[in-house]
C-alpha cells in the first residue's frame, strides 16, 4: 500500500451544454485543490491554486470560436465534474498535489518531482572499499546505511568533505579499490590519511574509522562534545600533541555543526511531526511523518490543559512508533516534500517541523502548536505560500475521448 492519499470532497456537476453557466458556489474562494473530470471520471487536469473559484471560474470560460485558432485548452467542452479540497497550509497543499497528482495523473505527475528533492549522505561502512557519497535517492534496503537529510548537493558534499578531514579518510576511491596493492597519494605524505591503498593499514582498520565518521554525523552536538572534552581531559594531562589532535579534530568538523544539517540521523528514524496552520481559526493542523509516509493526524486547538498535551504527545508518539518508515518507490518521492518543508524559505505562520526518532518533545509541541494555531485565522495560507499550477493529463482528452 503506498502512502495515503486525500479526497477531494467538493463536488461540482458541469453541464454538458457550454452555453449553460456552471454553479461555483459550493467552492470555496480560499487556497486549495480541484480535478477537472470528463464523462468517464478522467482526470484532465489537476491544480493547487491560492483560490479555488476564481481558477475554476478561469479554466472553465468557454473558448472564443470567433478569435481564430488558440493553444488554451478548451477544458469547457470536456469537463462535467469539478472535485475541489480546502487546504490549511503550503505543505499540505504540496502533499496533497502530488498524491493526488501520482493517482490520478500517474503518466504525466513526475514533472513535479524536480522541485520536490532531498539529499542524503550514503555509507556502508561494511562495503568492501567503503566511501560516504551523496545522494538524492537513498538506498530503501539498507536505511540505517543512509544519513540525512541535508538542504542540498553542495552542503551534502560539504559534509562529505567535512568527515573524510576529520577522520582521515581516503579521498580517491579508485585508488582505495586497488588495496593493499595500490600506490598512497599525497594525503598519506601529509599525515591525512592511513593508507589502506597500499596496506600501511587493513581494511578491517579502515571500516572502524569510517564506521567512528558515520557515527559522528548521525550525532554531530554529541560527537564534538566528546571531542571539547577530550581536548580538555588531555591538556590537563599535559598532553599537548594529542590535544592539539583533537583541536584540528574540531575545527575541521565545524561544517557539521552548520544549523541546517541538525536534522541529519539515520534514514531508518526518519520521524517527525508537522504542526501545521488549519482553515480552522485557532487550531493547528498535526501531520505524522514515517519517511516518506505522510499523513494528517486531527486538527488541535492552541487552547490546550497540560494534561491535553500530554495525552495527545503520547498518542502521537505510539502512532509514530507502530508506522514503519516507508520508503517504497512513492514513499521516497515524498521525501523531497518534508526536505522542502525542513529547509524551504521559512514565511510567518507556515509551520514547524518537530524531528521525533525517539517520541515528540513535549516542550517543541506546546511552543508549536502555540505559534501556529494561535496565528491561525481560519483563512488558509497566504498567497506568497500558494502558486498557481496546473498539471494536465498527456494528451488533454478530447469530447470524443
Amino acid at each position: 500500500m503506498g502512502p495515503p492519499c486525500p479526497p477531494l470532497p467538493l463536488r461540482v456537476p458541469v453541464p454538458e451544454d457550454p452555453a449553460q453557466a456552471v454553479d461555483l458556489s459550493a467552492l470555496p474562494r480560499a487556497p486549495g485543490l480541484f480535478a477537472l473530470e470528463d464523462d468517464r471520471g478522467r482526470t484532465v487536469a489537476l491544480a493547487i491554486t491560492a483560490d479555488v473559484r476564481r481558477m475554476v471560474r478561469e479554466r472553465l470560460r468557454p473558448a472564443d470560436r470567433d478569435a481564430g485558432p488558440s493553444r488554451r485548452v478548451d477544458y469547457r467542452s470536456v469537463t462535467r465534474c469539478v472535485r475541489a479540497m480546502r487546504i490549511g497550509s503550503g505543505f499540505e497543499g504540496e502533499w496533497a498535489y502530488l498524491q493526488l497528482a501520482r493517482h490520478r495523473l500517474p503518466t504525466t505527475y513526475r514533472t513535479l518531482l524536480e522541485r520536490w528533492r532531498g539529499w542524503f549522505v550514503h555509507c556502508d561502512p561494511e562495503a568492501e572499499f567503503p566511501r560516504f557519497v551523496a545522494t538524492a535517492e537513498p538506498d530503501h534496503v539498507r536505511p540505517e546505511t543512509v544519513l540525512g537529510p541535508l538542504p542540498d548537493r553542495a552542503a551534502t558534499q560539504r559534509s562529505i568533505d567535512a568527515l573524510e578531514e576529520t577522520f582521515d579518510l581516503c579521498r580517491y576511491h579508485h585508488i582505495l579499490r586497488e588495496a593493499p596493492h595500490g600506490t598512497a597519494c599525497a594525503y598519506k605524505e601529509m599525515g591525512k590519511c592511513p593508507a589502506p591503498c597500499d596496506g600501511t593499514v587493513t581494511m578491517e582498520d579502515y571500516r572502524r574509522s569510517v564506521r567512528k565518521a558515520a557515527a559522528f554525523l548521525g550525532d554531530v552536538a554529541g560527537g564534538r562534545g566528546g571531542l571539547e572534552r577530550d581536548m580538555r581531559t588531555a591538556s590537563e594531562a599535559l598532553d599537548f600533541e594529542r590535544a592539539e589532535r583533537l583541536r584540528r579534530r574540531l575545527e575541521t568538523s565545524a561544517p557539521l555543526a552548520d544549523a541546517r544539517a541538525r536534522f541529519v540521523d539515520r534514514l531508518s528514524r526518519f520521524r517527525f511531526v508537522a504542526c501545521m496552520p488549519s482553515e480552522r481559526a485557532g487550531h493547528a493542523r498535526i501531520f505524522l511523518i514515517a519517511g516518506g509516509w505522510i499523513a494528517p493526524w486531527a486538527d488541535v486547538s492552541a487552547q490546550f490543559h497540560v494534561d491535553e498535551l500530554d495525552e495527545l504527545a503520547t498518542a502521537l508518539d505510539e502512532r509514530l512508533a507502530a508506522q514503519p518508515v516507508a520508503l517504497d518507490a512513492e514513499a521516497r518521492e515524498n521525501l523531497g516534500l518534508v526536505c522542502r518543508a525542513l529547509f524551504g524559505p521559512t514565511r510567518a505562520g507556515a509551520g514547524m517541523l518537530l524531528p521525533a526518532p525517539d517520541g515528540i518533545a513535549r516542550e517543541q509541541l506546546a511552543a508549536a502548536l502555540r505559534s501556529v494555531g494561535g496565528e491561525a485565522d481560519g483563512g488558509g495560507p497566504s498567497g506568497e505560500e500558494i502558486r498557481d499550477a496546473v498539471i494536465e493529463a498527456e494528451p488533454p482528452a478530447g469530447p470524443d475521448g
